[in-house]
């Protein structure tokens, strides 16, 4: 399959300012993080430039230190583990959608978390057993980490 490059694009363009704000917040949260974060993305970027054209691209207009972004659709996991996001580091999950009385359970804190539209938690996915309850309406979740295997981010 074939990724159409310019609705790649086009999607990493509308997300500027929702990313920005959450790399923002992780500065906020945990600094030494963000600056290896910003220190990560800097190296590929500056591999990018030698080595592949369009990436170099989309890091000009990737405003975030995560490696990562996945959209989980209307799916309710059960507890689990994030094992591709770096046990060190924060992953980010923003909650947007059209449902209400929707909860994060984090059974080793003892926590349940309200995560309606427009909540964002974060915490270690990898080190964190973590599941959603199952809500009427569509839910979707926006994920940000950064890959396990990125040697940038270790």
């Amino acid at each position: 399959m074939d990724l159409n490059i310019n609705t790649a694009f086009q999607w990493v363009s509308n997300m500027t300012i929702l990313n920005a704000i959450l790399s923002g917040a992780l500065s906020i949260m945990h600094l030494k993080l963000y600056g290896l974060g910003i220190q990560g993305i800097w190296e590929m970027r500056n591999w990018a430039m030698d080595h592949h054209p369009c990436m170099y691209e989309a890091f000009n207009i990737f405003p975030t230190i995560f490696t990562n972004i996945s959209i989980i659709a209307n799916q309710y996991p059960l507890l689990h583990h994030d094992l591709h996001s770096c046990s060190s580091w924060y992953d980010i999950l923003a909650s947007v959608g059209d449902y209400k009385d929707h909860v994060i359970h984090i059974p080793s804190l003892d926590i349940d978390l309200m995560y309606n539209l427009g909540t964002v938690v974060a915490f270690s996915g990898h080190l964190l057993l973590h599941g959603v309850n199952s809500v009427e309406g569509n839910r979707y979740c926006l994920t940000y980490y950064s890959d396990s295997k990125n040697p940038f981010h270790n």
